[in-house]
């Protein structure tokens, strides 16, 4: 799923430099607390 966002994000934002793996843990994610730095 990650490579494939990228892709859409790289296509709507003309941006290339993506990690080429999600830096973020899943669970950290899907917490409701959970903001990134």
């Amino acid at each position: 799923m990650y490579p494939l966002a990228t892709l859409s994000a790289e296509r709507e934002t003309g941006l290339s430099v993506f990690p080429e793996t999600c830096p973020y843990r899943l669970t950290d994610i899907l917490s409701f607390d959970f903001l990134p730095e």
